[in-house]
């Protein structure tokens, strides 16, 4: 990773996974102690660790819907965690959530977001946030294939790329952000037959 970036929740199971995906949220914002959020390992060691043992967040909540149903397991939940990687999208602590972000903030903290892209080589990366230059400045940066723009959810639009890495296909896409106005049976239905494949591994 690039010097400043957090360290990506990794999970203990992901490298065994047939089919790994790589979760990007948006940012992390000023709720906690500031020194506790500034540090690196922050999401790796504190963040997604809170998510498992407390499961009351509606973005994390929503988030493992979208994936495995309506199963309030704290079993099948964990293992959810497990298999999967996450990290941010940017790396500056945002006052509150919703603190205004723009391009700059998503472009310079792009080159980040990409390294661990290359280093973790994810089957599927879902960026949560449906607004187009934060999978676009991806895309440009990535390949040359074309933004594809699928059927609008919850007056969200979601959005996909391919590419190749190293004779691999990586699947980029964008879906609503998981944290309210979000139905997690319509997204999961999106993804079963837009993307089977990531669905069925979870399910």
């Amino acid at each position: 990773m690039k010097n400043n970036a957090y360290i990506p929740w990794i999970g203990k199971d992901f490298k065994n996974q047939k089919i790994k995906t790589l979760i990007v949220g948006d940012s992390i914002y000023n709720w906690a102690d500031i020194e506790k959020l500034k540090k690196p390992n922050y999401i790796a060691d504190e963040l997604i660790n809170w998510f498992i043992k407390n499961n009351k967040n509606p973005f994390e909540r929503n988030l493992v819907k979208t994936f495995i149903g309506n199963k309030n397991d704290k079993d099948k939940i964990e293992r959810f965690w497990n298999s999967i990687a996450f990290t941010e999208y940017l790396n500056q602590i945002m006052d509150n959530a919703n603190s205004k972000r723009n391009y700059n903030d998503y472009f310079q903290n792009s080159e980040n977001l990409i390294s661990t892209i290359k280093e973790l080589m994810p089957d599927y990366v879902i960026i949560l946030g449906t607004t187009k230059y934060k999978i676009d400045i991806l895309r440009k940066k990535l390949t040359k294939e074309k933004l594809k723009y699928h059927k609008k959810i919850n007056r969200a639009i979601p959005k996909s790329f391919k590419v190749d890495n190293k004779n691999k296909d990586i699947h980029i896409l964008s879906i609503k952000h998981t944290s309210r106005y979000y139905s997690w049976n319509k997204w999961n239905e999106f993804l079963f037959t837009n993307f089977p494949q990531l669905i069925k591994n979870y399910s």
